[in-house]
Formats: structure tokens, sequence, C-alpha cells
């Protein structure tokens, strides 16, 4: 246990610039979504069903999101062959955690809709961050690691 908490922190130690830029990138993106849904839900469509107008600010705000991370957060890596469609299977299954945990939580349990936006937006990034790292922005994710445990 003790080596993985040490590889761990290795890990974040040799990438705490990309974990930074990740950090912006993510504030900036959930700055986006509630600037985009305070629009939507006060403003020009007042009467609507939150959980769309949530839905509506999620997808502009996640085109920004993937705009910067290739650019920038992630520019460091090579645009690998099928990142883009690999980025949208991590997109649809991140974007279906936030739209549901958004539903449950706003239209089941009747939470302020702002106070979960920021709390899922909280959530989302640790899942995203190691699978945008090693899946999506990587340039082999598929390649096959070598075992670690030799047969005699």
């Amino acid at each position: 246990m003790a080596s993985v908490v040490s590889r761990a922190i290795e890990t974040l130690h040799r990438e705490w610039y990309s974990v930074f830029k990740f950090l912006v990138v993510g504030g900036t993106t959930v700055g986006m979504k509630l600037g985009l849904y305070a629009l939507l839900s006060r403003v020009f469509w007042t009467g609507g069903p939150r959980w769309v107008e949530n839905i509506l600010a999620l997808s502009v705000a996640t085109i920004f999101n993937y705009l910067f991370h290739r650019h920038w957060t992630f520019s460091h890596l090579a645009a690998a062959p099928g990142s883009t469609a690999r980025y949208l299977i991590v997109l649809v299954f991140g974007n279906a955690l936030d739209a549901s945990l958004f539903y449950v939580g706003h239209e089941i349990f009747r939470l302020y809709d702002f106070f979960l936006i920021i709390g899922i937006s909280a959530i989302i990034p640790f899942f995203t961050f190691v699978i945008h790292r090693v899946f999506t922005f990587h340039p082999d994710p598929y390649r096959r690691k070598p075992d670690v445990v030799q047969s005699a």
C-alpha cells in the first residue's frame, strides 16, 4: 500500500503543472457553465426545465473545455489519432454523470440548483483528469504494459 501511495505522490509531483492547468481550465469551465446556466434559467428562459438548461450550459462549456485542454493543458502530448473520438467517449460518460446527478439532486431531492452545479463540478474533475491523461490525450492508450510479476 505504501508503494502505491508513494507512486501516486511521485506522479503528482511530476504532473503538477498539468494538474494546475487542468484546474485553471476546469475552474474557468465551471464559471462559464454557471454564467450560461444563470442567463438561461434567470433571464432568457425563466420557465424552462432546469435540467434542460443545465444540459445546454454544460454542452457549451464542454466545447470550451475540450479546446483549452487540447491546446493548453495537454498540449505537451502529441495529438494522437483518435483522441477526439476518445474525448467524446469520456464526454458522454462525464456529462451523463453530471446531468444525472443534477436531475436527481434538483428534481427529486429539491436541492438548490447553483449549489448542485458547484458540488457536481467538484466531483467530476477527479474522474475526467485521470481518464483524459491515460486515455483521451495519451499517444498510445491501448498499449499493453508488461506484467510486473514474473512467473518463476
